[in-house]
């Protein structure tokens, strides 16, 4: 299951960096109870509605290289929990590029015979935090 969850992820990066919408919606789970809390906006319900919003994402960020700079996986029941952080890559137009650093917090599990994720939550610290 951790072996499969692992796969998930490293589909989704790598659909990402290439611009790939297809690539990155084959990663969730499609079906109007998917859930996607982006640091980018309260939340994405649905297949459709998360579809949108990467689609946006890959359009207004052209070139963005995301990594997972640390993953954790937990196997409880039929699902794995994930959680870690990530790091994002924008070019800018000064030729700087700029880093975003968050945290993530994933579900995922078999679904029409295959893993996805079904709750994925990304966020970034509040830098009035610090």
């Amino acid at each position: 299951m951790i072996a499969a969850a692992r796969d998930v992820d490293r589909h989704l990066v790598d659909s990402y960096n290439r611009g790939d919408i297809d690539g990155v919606m084959s990663n969730y789970w499609k079906s109007p109870d998917l859930i996607v809390y982006p640091p980018t906006a309260l939340e994405a319900r649905g297949w459709n509605a998360v579809r949108e919003m990467m689609e946006r994402g890959l359009a207004n960020a052209p070139g963005a290289k995301l990594e997972l700079t640390e993953s954790r996986y937990q196997a409880s029941g039929d699902l794995v929990i994930c959680w870690g952080k990530w790091r994002m890559t924008l070019p800018s137009k000064d030729g700087f590029p700029f880093t975003i650093e968050g945290r993530y917090t994933s579900l995922k599990a078999q679904r029409d015979g295959k893993w996805v994720f079904i709750l994925d939550h990304a966020s970034i610290p509040w830098p009035l935090a610090q």
